[in-house]
């Protein structure tokens, strides 16, 4: 992405969402990367929770005594 282009750019269009598309040429891939890490993340957040509370489960169906 070039901030100052050689040429003049194109007006934008006039519409919101046309001009949302327009103005994120050149970062479509990066944007789509961080829709998909950052969905991949919270996934993965939310299965470390479900672990976290399978231990405490565990844990809390176990004796102390036998635990130590």
């Amino acid at each position: 992405m070039h901030p100052y282009p050689d040429a003049e750019p194109a007006p934008p269009p006039k519409a919101f969402f046309a001009f949302l598309w327009a103005g994120t040429r050149g970062l479509r891939p990066y944007l789509l990367a961080l829709t998909v890490l950052s969905a991949g993340i919270g996934a993965f957040e939310a299965l470390l929770f479900s672990m976290m509370g399978s231990i405490v489960d565990w844990l809390g169906k176990v004796e102390p005594s036998q635990l130590w």
